[in-house]
């Protein structure tokens, strides 16, 4: 038996075939297997049983579909789903935001069908900050290239409205990022505005100085203001992306001795309407 053949066979197919039924008895006949010998092959070739390789490969194509301009309804069924709403509980579960919300974040697609996203590289001079700080709810348990916008998440019951405008009022954006506390180490996550020094920093707030670095940023497209729910969608959806396809084929690491984070801006339109958009600056270095 040839493994390597026959699974490439295999693949092949499931791609040309995911807007259908794929079952995998009829996969092990046609590459002449007994079923538990194949679902055995399959798994051990692909690290993965086939029923999870289809549903991640249907996922990757809908999430392509979708930024190609092609509405829910329409994914949904090139995908191979019967109905809209199970087309749309798989996505969130697969992506954690709803097919919609996935739309936000800007990535396309070049000819060959491969997603891309727009990103530009600075070097960027320190970056002063004051915020406030989160301990996340699974302790230091976290995937940080999960959990974008944990901002959304947080108590702000201790929050001082008065305090944090004033030190806003220069509008350099909303910073937030995962940080290990200085006292203790431990992994918290940090939300507060950029400022220009520390000459302001209120009582259970920190100030945090990032030091200088070059950065891969990625910008998400403006959502409504007002639609938190985009916006968090906008942002973990280009997380993903950068850690789950992008490195591979950038020529780039990450610089673990930087910050990553996410900078929030919001800008009133000319109609009245309040815009928001969130730059994803990723600390990088060449390979």
């Amino acid at each position: 038996m040839d493994y390597g053949r026959d699974m490439e066979r295999c693949l092949r197919y499931i791609d040309e075939h995911l807007a259908e039924e794929i079952v995998p008895a009829d996969l092990a006949a046609m590459v002449g297997y007994s079923f538990f010998h194949f679902c055995h092959v399959f798994s051990a070739w692909n690290d993965v049983p086939v029923g999870e390789y289809v549903r991640k490969r249907r996922m990757s194509r809908a999430a392509r579909e979708l930024f190609d301009g092609k509405s829910v309804t329409e994914v949904a069924f090139l995908c191979g789903f019967d109905t809209v709403s199970g087309f749309s509980r798989a996505f969130s579960r697969e992506y954690g935001v709803c097919p919609s919300g996935y739309r936000s974040a800007p990535q396309k697609e070049d000819k060959r069908g491969v997603q891309k996203m727009k990103v530009r590289f600075e070097k960027k001079g320190e970056i002063k900050t004051v915020g406030y700080t989160f301990a996340p709810k699974d302790g230091n348990r976290v995937n940080v290239a999960e959990s974008g916008a944990y901002w959304a998440e947080c108590d702000y019951s201790g929050v001082n409205v008065h305090d944090y405008h004033k030190l806003a009022g220069k509008n350099q954006g909303d910073l937030g990022m995962w940080y290990h506390a200085e006292d203790d180490g431990s992994l918290v996550y940090f939300f507060g505005p950029i400022v220009e020094n520390f000459d302001y920093v209120p009582e259970n707030m920190i100030p945090v100085t990032l030091p200088p670095a070059e950065y891969a940023i990625f910008t998400s497209d403006p959502v409504d203001g007002r639609d938190h729910k985009n916006l968090i969608g906008a942002a973990r959806a280009t997380w993903k992306y950068i850690f789950k396809e992008w490195f591979a084929g950038s020529g780039y690491e990450f610089d673990t001795s930087r910050f990553s984070f996410e900078r929030y801006w919001n800008e009133a339109g000319c109609d009245g309407s309040d815009h928001a958009t969130v730059d994803i600056y990723v600390p990088v270095k060449k390979k």
